[in-house]
């Protein structure tokens, strides 16, 4: 059956529906009112804060690094009247709803006051950021008026081992002061190289075990430091330490520390280590690292380092150490023989392509610093015991000629010549033959009689000339004569 429907109540449906529709399209319309004036008024509350404080930068440098201040958390929280998860930080369990219902019912005099509350606290906040960078500054200005009275202790005494117990402070003060701190770094820079460092007075009553432990600990920092200036900083510190255990005989001090520092350095595949520590010790202090000598041979073998870079750079120290140093006779034989066998069981794999570990340009250093040790010994009155030192049984020379006519030798000219001259100063390769030079009255004598049997050639010539004995002027005469003819024509057909 089909009930009769009344059009008018459609209508009536109709018109109710358009109204509700409105009423929510207002309402959308109101509340999206009400959150733009909300944000107007929260973008006031931020320009009136940032217009009060002056520690903008501040904050965001305290901020960057960590977490807000707990206790400003809590002051924000507060002024906000929010739950404690919300304090907490856990703002996502509050819901969208209930935030809107809060905000619809604050009115304008609540969200004033909620405003000037919260600049006060950003305010506030901006003072205390301000007061903590002002007493950061006067603990750097008493820090720089500390290490000036350093710098008149150390210069007023320079022989007490109160010396050297500032050497640390001041290490940590040049290498581990903040950017804020500057100035302080380079005072406590200049200090250490310009008093300590130039110290010429030694401490007569040394503590050892006090410099022994300084030392390890200056080895400790110079680990720790990154992009530091070594040279300037902790060179000094060493040189200062070494020159008084030195002076007081305590040799073996020396040789502990450095021993372990040399193992860090070679012993591992990554070391934060710095060579140049053991370039520096080396080169200034040879006699208290001539105790070393042994072991730096081990490192100086194939297998005695994982790199080839460290095997070099072994042979470089074996250089300096013996550049700088003159030891007993003896003890210098013996170590030259041990160091020759070294040599041999490093370049005897490099004469055969199958065993080849180096290429040339490395052979060609390795070579330099083998060489320098042997043109400093191998001089003076004791050459041919110096050289049996080096050539024992002609190991070395014949290991020098067998790489000299392998392919390696072969295939680098560079190469070849430092076997070669390598050779001529182990006295197995004859020196090239040089042509004597004229002494220079010969050679003055000789020039003046060439001159006159030029001169008299010349007047033979004339006279026969003269004489009209045109066989007897020679054939290069006249192709001279010739030439300066044409060249005479020649100029006159230019200038016509």
């Amino acid at each position: 059956q089909v009930e009769p429907r009344d059009p008018t109540a459609d209508n009536k449906d109709d018109e109710e529906g358009e109204d509700i529709e409105v009423m929510e399209d207002a309402s959308k319309s109101g509340s999206e009112e009400e959150d733009e004036g909300d944000k107007d008024d929260e973008t006031a509350a931020a320009s009136e804060t940032s217009s009060d404080e002056d520690g903008d930068e501040e904050m965001g440098s305290d901020d960057e690094g960590g977490d807000v201040d707990p206790e400003f958390r809590r002051r924000v929280a507060e002024a906000l009247q929010m739950e404690d998860e919300y304090m907490n930080g856990d703002a996502e369990s509050n819901s969208a709803t209930d935030s809107e219902s809060d905000v619809e019912m604050m009115d304008d005099d609540q969200m004033m006051a909620l405003d000037e509350k919260l600049a006060e606290i950003f305010r506030q906040r901006a003072n205390e950021l301000q007061g903590r960078k002002g007493a950061q500054r006067e603990a750097s200005l008493f820090k720089i008026r500390v290490v000036d009275f350093i710098s008149t202790f150390i210069q007023r005494n320079p022989s007490s081992n109160y010396t050297i117990r500032t050497i640390l402070p001041l290490v940590d003060l040049a290498t581990f002061s903040g950017r804020d701190e500057a100035q302080l770094s380079k005072k406590a820079t200049g200090v250490i190289t310009n008093h300590i460092g130039q110290l010429k007075e030694y401490v007569p009553d040394l503590d050892v075990t006090l410099a022994k432990k300084t030392l390890q600990d200056v080895h400790v920092a110079i680990r720790r430091s990154r992009k530091v200036d070594i040279a300037a900083i902790f060179n000094p510190c060493c040189h200062y330490l070494l020159r008084n255990l030195s002076h007081a005989g305590h040799h073996d001090v020396i040789e502990e520390v450095y021993s372990t520092y040399l193992d860090g350095v070679f012993s591992r595949k990554w070391t934060s280590a710095p060579f140049t520590v053991l370039q520096y010790f080396f080169n200034n202090h040879s006699a208290s690292a001539w105790g070393l000598r042994q072991k730096l041979l081990e490192y100086c073998k194939p297998r005695g380092v994982p790199y080839i870079h460290r095997q070099l750079q072994a042979y470089e120290l074996v250089r300096d150490m013996t550049r700088n140093h003159t030891a007993p006779g003896d003890e210098t034989l013996a170590f030259l023989s041990s160091f020759a066998s070294v040599i041999c069981e490093t370049l005897t794999p490099e004469a055969s392509p199958d065993t080849t570990t180096m290429n040339a340009q490395q052979i060609r250093d390795l070579l330099r610093h083998i060489m320098a040790v042997a043109r400093k010994t191998i001089s003076g009155d004791s050459v041919e015991t110096m050289r049996g030192a080096w050539n024992t049984d002609d190991r070395l020379s014949d290991t020098l000629s067998k790489l000299k006519d392998s392919p390696v030798g072969n295939g680098s000219r560079p190469l070849m010549q430092a076997l070669i001259e390598f050779l001529r100063l182990l006295g197995k390769q004859a020196s090239a033959k040089k042509v004597p030079k004229e002494k220079p009255e010969a050679g003055a004598k000789a020039a003046t009689e060439r001159n006159e049997a030029k001169v008299d050639k010349k007047k033979d010539r004339k006279r026969k000339k003269r004489d009209g004995d045109v066989d007897g002027i020679d054939d290069a005469e006249e192709r001279g004569a010739s030439k300066k003819r044409k060249r005479k024509r020649d100029k006159e057909g230019i200038n016509t």
